[in-house]
């Protein structure tokens, strides 16, 4: 099993925790505490299993084999609770934003939904949802970039944002984007960072290596 796996099954999601908040900061009010009590809790479940994953990675310098496949199937019964959960939770209250459940609890939302790539269909229900959520200034931007280009990719076609990667030759990069030269538009527009900046990020992260272009200059 090697990195290329793996990169589905991990890689292609910001974080979803929000900046650090000063101390005085008030408590948030939400409408559903109990909603986004679970929703927090099944975001941290979900990048446990996948933190475990990207740590049996790299013990085994990218190619798993037979002993990753638990941590693997791990990830996938996981993705599959939260995909039914997910589902009813649309169903019930649309889109948990940040007046429902918060901000952190409504990134976290988006994550389960961004992790259901073996429904497509669940993550095409949900984008007009963030997407008017968004509108409202009740979700963030940069959600709804990563899902409409995990949607395009699980589709078959180019994405807009650049958000979706893979890894070839020991590199990081940005699976086919339409209209490639405004994507670092497009991407400021949502509050991303530029392609190469981002790219060079899940370089350092998981191939602990640097585009040349982007690698700073040694002191």
């Amino acid at each position: 099993m090697t990195l290329s796996l793996i990169l589905s099954l991990f890689l292609l999601s910001p974080s979803t925790a929000p900046a650090t908040a000063p101390a005085t900061a008030p408590a948030e009010v939400v409408a559903e505490p109990g909603l986004r009590d679970e929703l927090l809790r099944r975001q941290a479940k979900d990048q446990e299993a996948r933190s475990a994953l990207l740590e049996k990675m790299k013990e085994s310098d990218g190619d798993l084999g037979a002993d990753g496949l638990p941590v693997v199937l791990q990830v996938q019964r996981i993705d599959a609770e939260n995909r039914a959960w997910i589902a009813t939770v649309l169903d019930q209250h649309g889109w948990p934003d940040r007046s429902l459940v918060g901000r952190e609890a409504s990134g976290a939302a988006w994550l389960l939904v961004q992790h259901a790539d073996d429904d497509v269909e669940l993550q095409e229900r949900a984008l007009p949802l963030l997407q008017a959520a968004i509108e409202a200034g009740e979700a963030e931007a940069r959600y709804g970039a990563y899902l409409l280009d995990r949607i395009r990719v699980n589709r078959g076609e180019p994405q807009v944002y650049g958000t979706q990667v893979r890894q070839i030759d020991g590199r990081i990069q940005p699976l086919p984007i339409e209209d490639p030269e405004h994507v670092d538009q497009r991407r400021a527009e949502v509050g991303l960072m530029t392609l190469a900046v981002y790219i060079a990020e899940l370089d350092k992260a998981y191939l602990d290596t640097a585009s040349p272009a982007t690698k700073p200059a040694e002191e």
